[in-house]
């Protein structure tokens, strides 16, 4: 059974106001709507793609975007305040996606700081926001990959031990309703992002919280909690504190 992307059908399930555009496969959604937004792309413009060739996340990642197996999508903002905003969106998109991952398959997924989603101790999505800013023109692209489905072939093996998927049970319009209900959600929050109404479930959501981490360069540390910044507050061996605002710390699951 097929669980076909379409434009129709997405729309179906929408209710706010975006341009859609699918592509059967790209080098990279975050490209085309980064070039897309240069060329006057209004905000609510979404990139989907069936699959890519290019498909990146943070640190110059590639980002494993097979066809059939997962959603890959790029929307462009544009954020009154620019690229000052990079976090707080990365993290509401983190929210979205997993609340909406929750009630479609009522499953309870979690957030790795800063932005990943976990289910079942595996990483089940990748998202990625990309600030630009040309002459007098930014805006920010927002990159959303999800792995519904185990890959036709696997996981490569640099990869295989900690990515995770959704379901092996292919349903029709599922992924179609994945793309609606988690642009719904991140606009319902984008709307109002600067109150930070959803730090309470980022942090509820955090995997991270009373955890032994390692933190590249620095050692061992445990995560105490998630200030009001969205910074990760951890605490090393020799009680000492610190608030990172960016990067990524590793745990062993």
């Amino acid at each position: 059974m097929k669980d076909e992307i379409t434009v129709s059908e997405i729309k179906k399930h929408l209710k706010s106001s975006f341009d859609v555009i699918l592509k059967d496969i790209t080098g990279s959604t975050n490209t085309d709507a980064k070039n897309l937004a240069l060329g006057g792309a209004r905000e609510g413009t979404v990139v989907i793609s069936k699959a890519q060739t290019a498909g990146r996340g943070r640190m110059n990642r590639k980002f494993f975007s097979p066809d059939d197996s997962g959603v890959y999508m790029s929307l462009v903002l544009r954020p009154e305040t620019g690229g000052e905003k990079s976090l707080l969106i990365t993290t509401a998109a983190a929210v979205s996606v997993s609340l909406s991952l929750d009630k479609i398959f009522g499953i309870d997924t979690k957030i790795k700081w800063v932005n990943d989603i976990y289910y079942n101790n595996k990483k089940v999505c990748g998202i990625l926001a990309e600030s630009v800013f040309a002459g007098d023109d930014s805006f920010c692209v927002l990159g959303i990959g999800i792995n519904v489905y185990p890959p036709e072939n696997g996981f490569p093996d640099d990869i295989r031990n900690k990515a995770g998927y959704l379901t092996q049970s292919f349903r029709g319009n599922l992924k179609n309703r994945i793309i609606a209900e988690t642009l719904e959600t991140f606009i319902g929050i984008y709307e109002n992002i600067e109150a930070k109404e959803f730090l309470s479930i980022y942090r509820d959501k955090n995997m991270l919280s009373g955890k032994i981490v390692e933190v590249p360069s620095k050692g061992k540390a445990k995560v105490i909690d998630v200030d009001d910044e969205f910074h990760l507050v951890i605490e090393f061996e020799d009680k000492t504190t610190a608030s990172l605002m960016t990067g990524e710390v590793i745990i062993n699951l």
